[in-house]
């Protein structure tokens, strides 16, 4: 991420993006995650997010805590990947949307979107920092969600490539080879390349991403 991508991001928003919420006998400004999205795209089309583990179900993993839910994600934006999480009360109506609604709004905030106001909202509202049991919690999910996201990726990729032409089963490859590797890394040498994302890739992109892969997987 450059300087000018960096000022971007933390450029404030317009009076018309900025919603209000009373809360707590205080009124606070805040821009949903329609604006904040809107706002990745512009300074990063290619901006990803993941879930930090996968359940069972092969649904992003939700921890349950009392009485509020969390979602530990990883938000990538111009190559800088930054992990945050989003929360609701358990009993919200639509809880995975209000979960990575809130973990857009918070992952953004760490790259500076919004954090003119975050400052202001955040004086005595923002979640309490997880304790150890959370910490360890959390390492769980990063240790055994790992194992099921895998399992779930291999099985998918079989799948396609059962039905697939030789072009697309490279694809599938290389994208089964990617998912080993660092994300950041991956996202530097493509831009690095300017190719495109591996699957809109044609065969002569395709060997050029597999030279990459096969780079990374060297070092």
């Amino acid at each position: 991420m450059n300087r000018e991508q960096a000022d971007r991001l933390r450029t404030p928003f317009p009076k018309s993006a900025i919603g209000k919420l009373p809360k707590a006998g205080l009124t606070l400004e805040y821009v949903g995650h329609a604006a904040v999205t809107d706002r990745l795209l512009a300074v990063d089309p290619d901006w990803t997010w993941e879930p930090l583990a996968y359940g069972e179900n092969g649904q992003p993993r939700i921890l349950i805590r009392d009485k509020e839910a969390w979602l530990w994600a990883r938000l990538t934006v111009c190559g800088v990947t930054r992990i945050e999480c989003g929360t609701a009360p358990v009993n919200a109506f639509d809880l995975p949307k209000q979960l990575v609604s809130d973990f857009l709004r918070r992952g953004a905030m760490r790259f500076g979107v919004g954090l003119d106001l975050w400052s202001k909202e955040e004086l005595g509202t923002q979640p309490p920092a997880p304790d150890r049991q959370h910490e360890a919690e959390l390492h769980e999910v990063q240790t055994a969600g790992a194992a099921v996201v895998a399992q779930e990726r291999v099985a998918k990729l079989k799948q396609k490539q059962a039905a697939a032409s030789p072009l697309d089963q490279l694809r599938h490859d290389l994208t089964a080879r990617a998912h080993a590797l660092s994300s950041r890394d991956l996202a530097e040498h493509r831009k690095a390349a300017g190719l495109p994302l591996i699957r809109d890739s044609d065969a002569e992109a395709l060997a050029a991403w597999r030279d990459i892969l096969t780079k990374l997987e060297d070092k």
